[in-house]
Formats: structure tokens, C-alpha cells, sequence
């Protein structure tokens, strides 16, 4: 069987030069024993090896396995080094330099989304979409960002002091993505209801991306134009412009009707959009979803704009959630974003010859990645 942790290395240094990136970290401690990347690396293996905790982590990296992979076993009195502890940690992070974190958060991205990593396949349309949402984090609240694709990574992070700055902490976020990535680096912000606002849609728009909204809330102006349309269209079913369909979704095994037109305005925003209007019952079980989706982009499908809507969830599901299950920790956001990214990336290689037998989870990759570290550091011998 391949070495894993081996080819992860191989893999993270030559695809996505985690080893370059590394002499480029800071932090503002004068003259300290335990480098910047020294700590950006620990952190990197604390996701990689899912150590759920600083303590955990800590202790992981007491090991002979982990001193020979920093190169601090060396010398005498080597059996009392450490290689980093939690509260090294601390302190390197309440000082540490967030601009080269992203910087190499944007490197990972642009390296995916060259080889195809970062598209989603919408009914037919390949399209480049992030999700922005905001969500708790143990200690504190923050609004983040994720691209979408065949790996969903984790791009940015603005704290906030909780719900209901939500919205000014967004859109610093975005003001400082678009200046770091580039105007219209993709097709489309998927939102949920809170950023149904004209600035925030605003703001999307003037750097050549559109904006598409999912909600509920059936007192927005565009939307009671819209109901009213779809309601008429109903007995003048000629009406030009309205796409009505229904159909059965396999996947989510639930039928679904859906009405859609463009051309609506919604009070402050400077384009039209196209609004679609959506009803699901579910067979397996007693739900009934009844949504609408608002987008700039009117050349979407009534059907693309649905899937879009539902797509809008994964930041929630494989976002928070799973980083959460990762790494259990409310700190050091963007050091763990970028383990979590090469992580995902990494589970798209050929790398399961050998356990075609197993159940393949990340939390599998993970426990390989932790067995083969031993044996590749000599911790057993």
C-alpha cells in the first residue's frame, strides 16, 4: 500500500506549494524559539490528523513522530523539546499575520479552479458559485465564504460580535474578496434571506458577479408582483414570459411545481431580476417546501435556479458542519481552512488502492493519514 502521508506531502508541495508558503508566515513575537511555520504547520497536521482540540494537538505534537517531522529532535536535551505547545500557539496567534494566510488561501483556490475543482454542474450550465453565510463558532460569530465544486473550499472569514451585524461584516468581507480575487472571479453569490438587501446585491453586481437570493419571506415587494403574475397566469396561461413546470426530483425524492419570470424589480437594486417561485412535497416523509429564489443572472432556468437554491445549503452541510466534526475548534479559522482545503483536495486523488473494500470517509483518510505518519516518522520504532 501507498505511503498516504508520504503522497500527501508530495501532493500539498508540488500541486499547491505548501512548503514555499510556509517561510512566508508571521507573527509579531520578538525572536521566537517556535517559528511562524512551525505553528502554521502544526495546524495543518491538527486538521490532517483530526486532533479535536489545542490540548489534543499539544500532545500529539510531544511525540517523537512529531519532533522528528519538524526536525526538533536533534541535539541534546532533545527528549525535553517541544515542538509546539497550546500555549505557544495562543501566543503566536493573537499576534499572527492573516495576509499571508490568505494569500495561500487564494493560491489553493486559483490551483483548484485551474483544474476544474471549483464548477458545479447546474442541469447542464457549468457555473463558478460561492456561498456567503454566517454562521456561530464556538467562542465567537463569523460571515464566511465557500466556493462550490467537486471540492467546497473555505475561503475567507470576517468576525463579527454577533447576529444582527451580520450584514456591515458581510459586506467588508466581500469589499476585501473582490479586491484580493478579482471582479467577477465567479458567476454567482448564493445567499440566503438576510441578504436580500440592495446594497449587499449592490455591491455584488458593480464587481461583475450576480447575486442570487433564497427565502421565504413572501412581503418583499418583487415577490408579491411576482405572485400576482403567477396567480393571473394561472387563468391566462398564454401570458409570454412565465415558465411553469413540475416534475419529480430523484435524488431528493420529492415532486416539485415551479413558476419563473424576469424582468421584476426589487425597490433599489440597479438590475432586474428573475424570480422563481418553487413548491416541494416530499413522499418519504411529511414536508412541504415553499421557497423563492430572486437572481440577477435572468438567463438561469426556472429548473437551474431551484437546484441553485438548494445548492445554497452546503456551506451549512459541508461547510461548519464538517470542519466542526474536523477539528472541534473556534480558533485559528483561516490556519484550519487551508488544512481543511488540502484535505479535500487531497481525497479527490487516486489514493484508495488498496481499501477498495472499506467504507472511504474523511474521517478514514484521516485515521490512514494519522498510521502512516507514525510509520513514516518512526514513532513505533
Amino acid at each position: 500500500m501507498e505511503n498516504l502521508i508520504k503522497r500527501f506531502f508530495t501532493f500539498a508541495n508540488g500541486s499547491y506549494t505548501m512548503f514555499a508558503a510556509k517561510s512566508n508566515m508571521k507573527d509579531g513575537r520578538d525572536s521566537p524559539q517556535i517559528a511562524p511555520s512551525v505553528i502554521f504547520l502544526s495546524l495543518i497536521l491538527m486538521v490532517l490528523l483530526k486532533k479535536r482540540s489545542l490540548l489534543k494537538l499539544d500532545q500529539f505534537m510531544r511525540t517523537d513522530a512529531a519532533k522528528r517531522f519538524l526536525g526538533r529532535d536533534i541535539g541534546r536535551g532533545s527528549q525535553r523539546l517541544v515542538a509546539v505547545s497550546d500555549s505557544t500557539i495562543a501566543r503566536s496567534l493573537s499576534t499572527y499575520s492573516l495576509t499571508p494566510l490568505r494569500r495561500y488561501l487564494k493560491s489553493v483556490y486559483i490551483n483548484a479552479n485551474r483544474d476544474g475543482k471549483c464548477k458545479i454542474d447546474v442541469c447542464g450550465r457549468k457555473l463558478k458559485a460561492v456561498c456567503v453565510d454566517g454562521s456561530q463558532f464556538g467562542g465567537f460569530y463569523g460571515c464566511v465564504l465557500q466556493s462550490l465544486g467537486e471540492a467546497n473550499l473555505l475561503l475567507d472569514i470576517e468576525r463579527t460580535t454577533g447576529k444582527g451585524k451580520e450584514l456591515p461584516t458581510t459586506r467588508k468581507m466581500l469589499e476585501r474578496v473582490f479586491h484580493n480575487y478579482g471582479d467577477g472571479f465567479v458567476d454567482l453569490f448564493l445567499l440566503d434571506a438576510l441578504y436580500k438587501d440592495k446594497k449587499t446585491i449592490n455591491l455584488i453586481n458593480s464587481h461583475k458577479s450576480h447575486a442570487l437570493v433564497k427565502t421565504e419571506e413572501t412581503r418583499l415587494t418583487i415577490i408579491q408582483d411576482a405572485h400576482g403574475l403567477f396567480t393571473h397566469w394561472g387563468d391566462h396561461p398564454g401570458v409570454d414570459g412565465v415558465e411553469h413546470m413540475k416534475g419529480f426530483d430523484v435524488d431528493r425524492m420529492c415532486e416539485y411545481e415551479l413558476w419563473s419570470c424576469g424582468s421584476f424589480e426589487h425597490p433599489g437594486v440597479g438590475k432586474t431580476m428573475k424570480v422563481t417561485h418553487v413548491k416541494e412535497d416530499y413522499i418519504k416523509e411529511d414536508r412541504h417546501e415553499d421557497f423563492w429564489v430572486l437572481c440577477t443572472d435572468e438567463s438561469l432556468s426556472g429548473l437551474q435556479m431551484r437546484e441553485l437554491g438548494h445548492i445554497r445549503w452546503r456551506i451549512e452541510n459541508n461547510g461548519f458542519k464538517a470542519l466542526d466534526e474536523q477539528t472541534n475548534c473556534d480558533h485559528v479559522m483561516l490556519m484550519l481552512f487551508i488544512g481543511w482545503n488540502l484535505l479535500l483536495l487531497f481525497n479527490l486523488e487516486d489514493i484508495r488502492k488498496g481499501y477498495e473494500h472499506a467504507k472511504w470517509t474523511l474521517d478514514f483518510l484521516s485515521e490512514l493519514l494519522l498510521m502512516w505518519f507514525y510509520v513514516e516518522y518512526h514513532a513505533l520504532s
